[in-house]
Parts: structure tokens; sequence; C-alpha cells
């Protein structure tokens, strides 16, 4: 006697499990493909604008400032005589790995240790400011510190924003060597 054995219905077998009113096809064969080179919607390329635009005001820009701070407030330690060294170390390292961090999660760069170039960029700058306050704050006799803060946290800014570019034009340095 010969067995017969019934096929799997074809018509049920892709549809939606969850569907509740007349379990629809997932997905026709006909009319799946995969494009390659797909372009975005224009809509996907404004939402991301607007995400790089929040990680720029909200982590690039305080990650700067931050450090711009802590290199400024140095100066003023520098003054009073009554600060500890733990303070000197420990009390700054901590805050300039923070916005540091802030900094390359601005920037989108986070996992290419090359980017570590504009934190320290920014840290220089800072630096020389600072050291440039401190020469200032000897021989001017008036209180400029706020307006001095804002010009080098805008130089501080632009010359991390052009150490970016400036890595983003170079490649990296074993990218063309991995297929050797």
């Amino acid at each position: 006697m010969k067995k017969n054995l019934e096929a799997e219905r074809t018509d049920t077998s892709a549809n939606a499990f969850f569907e509740t009113a007349d379990f629809g096809p997932v997905a026709a064969f006909g009319e799946f493909s995969i494009a390659p080179a797909a372009g975005s919607d224009s809509q996907d390329v404004v939402l991301d604008r607007i995400l790089e635009a929040i990680k720029w005001i909200f982590l690039y820009v305080p990650g700067v400032a931050g450090i711009n701070m802590i290199a400024m407030t140095y100066v003023f330690i520098l003054y009073s005589k009554n600060w500890s060294n733990e303070f000197l170390t420990v009390g700054a390292i901590v805050p300039i790995i923070i916005c540091a961090f802030m900094i390359m999660l601005g920037i989108g760069k986070f996992t290419d240790l090359r980017y570590l170039r504009v934190v320290l960029s920014i840290l220089m700058t800072s630096a020389a400011a600072a050291l440039l306050l401190a020469i200032l704050i000897a021989f001017s006799p008036g209180n400029y510190f706020g307006i001095y803060i804002l010009v080098t946290l805008t130089v501080s800014l632009v010359l991390g924003y052009l150490t970016k570019k400036n890595i983003d034009r170079r490649p990296a340095m074993f990218d063309d060597q991995a297929g050797n």
C-alpha cells in the first residue's frame, strides 16, 4: 500500500502570526530584493544631521568647556597658596577624563584612538591660554576673566574641530598595509 504524504500548504506558511484579521502575507517572494547601494531617505538625512548637532551641542561643547575651565582654574590655584596636592592631581585628572569621553562621544569617533589628538589639541590650547592668562593677570589691572574665558573657549572649539577635520582627511596608518 502506497503512503501518501500531504504537502504543507504554501499559502499560509509565510503569514504573520500576530495579525488578527485574515493572516496577511509577511512578504511576497517576487517583490523581495536587497539593493546593495540603496540611498537613504531625505528624512533620515535630516534626522542624522539633527542627531549630529545634538551630539556637538550637548557633548562636544561642554567637554571642551570643561577642559578649558579646568586649565583656567589652575591659574587661580597658582596664585592662592592654600590648595592641596591631592586637588591638583586627582581633582583635575578625573574631570579631564570625563570631558575627554564627552568630546570623543560628541565627535562620534569613540573607538578610533586617532581622534584622541582632538582632545590633546584642546588640552594644549587651554594650557597655553591659561599660561597667557597668568601673564595677563600679573600685568593687567582689570578683571577680564569672563571675556578671556569666552575668547579662549572659542579658540579651543575651533582648533578641536580643525584637528578633527585634519584627521578625517588622512587615511589610517595601517589601512593600506592590511592587504599586503
